[in-house]
């Protein structure tokens, strides 16, 4: 006999509902209740899925794409207490028991077990989504993988993929040169200032692709110096090979919070492609120096207190007009200048349709992708380059296979964003302008020595010094202000720059302050 308080499924097909379990509704049963209906919902083989403390379901519609060509929209949708109804209905086939009647009678699922079944994080046996894809793509191992559905490996679920044209089992380096030149032949008529940019471009096509492969990847970032150079055309080339329609886009923010939130809500969706679109001046941002960088991260969202943690294979473009990445960001980003040497660019056309040209054959170039990484990984990935710190399997299958076929290292404009970060310009002004090596200052003796009366304020030293410190501290009457100066030196304590770093010395000893110096490091001149 059983117990009383079990929850019993029958496997028997139901009546109108063929091959459905029966799950009998008893209200001493309660947690055993909502444990059968995720079992049920899994023998059902419906896409239900984890992403950080709630459950999703992907959707894929179908909406107007480049060209007006109608195309598959898919992202992960947070389900709620009554869609989760409605997937209980097509999991199982409800019962309580009727006591007038004295038998079993059909029910609609209850909504307290709904609710329930969103609430039981610590015990849900849902396998985790990190995002929904709608091309093949490789594997960690460099394998193919082109079936719709969920796929453990990559923890992607691959949904409305196109009709892909025949690929060797194992290519070779001569059809992966055939396939770097369709791709090459999309970014014809974009003019970049230098082949570095053009291949921060032919990554940017690829790495979506082959995103089951790259847990990570650095943001690739259109930048040129007038609006309508093609920055943002550029990157709807990449979504449209990667998704069938332009690229999804937010607006970047200097408020930090707000930016975590649309940051946050955007990963939520498990989409293939984003991009930060026409960016003005500078873009900084912790929150996404950490969803780049780290393979799980806590994210804000919208209207809500919570922060859940998840694990996302988005690819993240930027576009911008002389747009400067600044701090940490600056080794996370790789950047396509464009410059089309005109004072009105937006008025240049193009001869090609590069869009139309993908829409047409979307499977060609998806192919031609997949094939450049694969015909490297079945090459034996020959001449690796050194894996670029926190991106080391992109670095191995993207960046190294374009080198491979004769372009340039695409990291190699990671300097060029570098070289204009306004952070770092003032880091290299103050280090330059320091008084002198190994000597311990604290604030207000920096301070002093910027006074234009002072002895050392009216050498040319001490004008630079001045001018370094009031660009990170502006305070009244042309001095820094003390806190400010404090709180920048305390941020940058460590710091190394052109074989310089500055550091806090042990212990005060004039007056408790904190006492700073620069120190030299070995091989400098």
């Amino acid at each position: 006999m059983r117990d009383n308080h079990e929850t019993v499924v029958h496997f028997e097909p139901s009546r109108g509902t063929p091959k459905l379990p029966h799950i009998r509704i008893k209200p001493e049963a309660y947690g055993d209740l909502a444990e059968e209906v995720e079992k049920a919902i899994m023998l059902a083989d419906l896409p239900v899925f984890r992403r950080g403390n709630r459950l999703v379901f992907p959707v894929v519609r179908q909406v107007e794409g480049a060209g007006g060509v109608l195309t598959a929209a898919a992202q992960l949708a947070e389900i709620g207490p009554e869609w989760m109804r409605q997937i209980m209905e097509r999991a199982a086939a409800f019962e309580r028991y009727n006591k007038r009647e004295r038998k079993w009678l059909p029910v609609q699922p209850p909504l307290d077990i709904a609710n329930l079944m969103l609430v039981r994080v610590a015990d849900w046996e849902f396998p985790e989504v990190a995002g929904v894809m709608t091309t093949p793509t490789l594997n960690p191992a460099g394998k193919l993988v082109a079936e719709e559905g969920y796929d453990p490996a990559t923890r992607l679920y691959f949904a409305d993929l196109p009709i892909m044209p025949a690929m060797p089992a194992e290519p070779s380096r001569d059809d992966a040169l055939r396939a770097l030149a369709d791709l090459e032949q999309l970014l014809s008529e974009f003019i970049f200032i230098d082949d570095a940019s053009r291949s921060v471009a032919l990554s940017g096509l690829i790495t979506p692709v082959c995103r089951g492969a790259i847990p990570l990847a650095p943001m690739h970032v259109a930048d040129a110096p007038e609006p309508g150079t093609g920055k943002s055309f550029l990157w709807d080339i990449a979504s449209v090979i990667a998704t069938g329609r332009p690229c999804p886009v937010i607006a970047a923010t200097r408020k930090t919070d707000e930016m975590e939130k649309r940051l946050g809500a955007a990963l939520l969706k498990g989409q293939q492609v984003i991009s930060l679109d026409n960016i003005n001046g500078v873009l900084k941002s912790d929150q996404l120096c950490q969803i780049l960088e780290r393979p799980r991260v806590e994210v804000r969202i919208l209207g809500s207190s919570k922060s859940p943690d998840i694990e996302s294979r988005t690819t993240w473009f930027a576009t911008g007009n002389n747009l400067r990445v600044v701090a940490d960001l600056n080794r996370r980003t790789l950047t396509a200048r464009l410059d089309a040497n005109l004072e009105r660019p937006e008025f240049r056309t193009f001869q090609h349709d590069p869009i139309a040209a993908v829409m047409r054959e979307r499977g060609r170039y998806i192919a031609a992708c997949l094939t450049i990484v694969r015909a490297y990984v079945c090459a034996g990935m020959p001449g690796r380059l050194p894996p670029l710190a926190s991106f080391r399997a992109w670095s191995d299958m993207i960046r190294s296979s374009l080198v491979w076929l004769g372009c340039a290292d695409p990291c190699d404009t990671i300097q060029m964003m570098r070289d204009n970060d306004p952070e770092l310009a003032q880091r290299r002004a103050v280090f330059d302008a320091w008084p002198a090596y190994d000597v311990p200052y604290s604030v207000a003796d920096l301070v002093k020595l910027c006074d234009p009366e002072g002895d050392y304020g009216k050498l040319n030293e001490g004008e630079a010094l001045r001018a370094a410190l009031m660009d990170i501290a502006p305070g009244p009457k042309g001095s820094p202000d003390p806190s400010a100066l404090g709180n920048w030196l305390r941020d940058n304590k460590d710091r190394t720059l052109n074989k310089k770093k500055l550091v806090r010395e042990p212990g005060g000893t004039r007056t408790k302050a904190a006492l700073w110096s620069m120190r030299q490091l070995p091989g400098a001149s």
